[in-house]
């Protein structure tokens, strides 16, 4: 009688430990399915963007697990641009060597809808002053990101597409102190372009304003990725 009292405990005991596990493997896989990749939108020029400002940063997103889309005003191999002081002999504009065929670009920028990411992000260079400043379509996405309250970034030339979107009104940034060479308008800085559209202009390497990251050149392109994911991840 005893040893049947015993045996029905054990028993019972085992029941409740087998119950125990499959609710905690029941948590475990429903934990592990609703686990979320976070995915930027990385905006390129259609020609002559800055090289290390793209490679530099996604490397960043793919070492800490981000996913990311590279999109641009058209599909197909792009040209990038990088810089090489080695070339100059004359003035700084020797320096800029283009790379045909850089990467292939198969999404474009009115097909992207924003609930699909986390972030976007604006690549820098010479061909970001031409072809992005004044696109209407890539202000137009970028106003529905900030609507959103997504992240949103931009290095070089990229935080004055931000500030003609209109999302930079009353937020601390960063750009190139140089003074414009071609696009923009004549005798003016990018820190010019970024003032006149509301933004308040700070001389820094990276700033980073509540969702917004700013950095203002090719030398702060890994921290600039660094502080996106640093966002991502708070």
């Amino acid at each position: 009688m005893k040893d049947q009292r015993i045996k029905k405990i054990i028993i019972t005991i085992l029941c409740v430990l087998l119950l125990c596990s499959s609710i905690l493997a029941c948590e475990l896989k429903n934990k592990k399915n609703t686990v979320t990749i976070k995915k930027i939108l990385v905006v390129i020029a259609p020609e002559n963007f800055y090289t290390d400002e793209l490679f530099f940063v996604i490397q960043e997103f793919g070492k800490n697990g981000i996913a990311f889309d590279i999109v641009s005003t058209k599909n197909g191999l792009i040209n990038g641009m990088y810089f090489d002081p080695t070339f100059v002999k004359n003035n700084p504009s020797e320096g800029y060597v283009i790379v045909k065929n850089l990467i292939k670009v198969e999404k474009i920028i009115k097909e992207i809808n924003p609930s699909d990411y986390d972030a976007i992000a604006i690549t820098g260079g010479a061909g970001a002053i031409q072809y992005l400043w004044e696109d209407k379509e890539l202000h137009s996405l970028i106003q529905k990101f900030n609507n959103q309250k997504k992240i949103i970034a931009a290095i070089c030339a990229g935080p004055i597409v931000l500030a003609k979107a209109g999302v930079l009104k009353g937020i601390k940034a960063t750009c190139p102190i140089d003074d414009l060479k071609n696009g923009g308008s004549i005798g003016m800085t990018f820190a010019d372009e970024l003032t006149k559209n509301g933004a308040i202009f700070v001389n820094e390497n990276i700033i980073v304003d509540g969702r917004f990251v700013t950095a203002n050149g090719p030398l702060s392109s890994q921290e600039y990725g660094y502080k996106i994911v640093e966002l991502l991840n708070n």
